[in-house]
């Protein structure tokens, strides 16, 4: 929505002072908001405006997963006693903490 919004200023900003746009505010992001959902071409339209300009990182982060998949908590130093996974001892320290609930 900031994406329309600073485009919308933009536009504006060399037509209209400043004060005004900033009186307007409210106004253009409630009127932006409702084109986003009431107008399926609009919508559209937006959806891949936002995918190009996130397209570069997506690409970072699914090599990034890539790069670190199989490591485990323990392998990046985090104590045993702060995973969740099978490496961690959450089972033990809750049945020591509710000896009665734990079966």
């Amino acid at each position: 929505m900031y994406i329309l919004y600073g485009s919308c200023v933009r536009f504006y900003s060399t037509v209209v002072e400043w004060d005004f746009l900033q009186q307007m505010k409210e106004d253009l992001i409630e009127r932006l908001t409702s084109m986003l959902f009431n107008d399926e071409e609009f919508s559209n339209t937006v959806l891949t405006l936002c995918r190009e300009l996130t397209k570069e990182k997506e690409r970072m982060y699914k090599y990034r997963v890539e790069e670190i998949k199989g490591i485990r908590p323990i392998h990046v130093g985090l104590s045993p006693y702060l995973t969740l996974d099978a490496s961690g001892n959450i089972i033990e320290v809750f049945k020591k903490n509710h000896p009665d609930q734990a079966k």
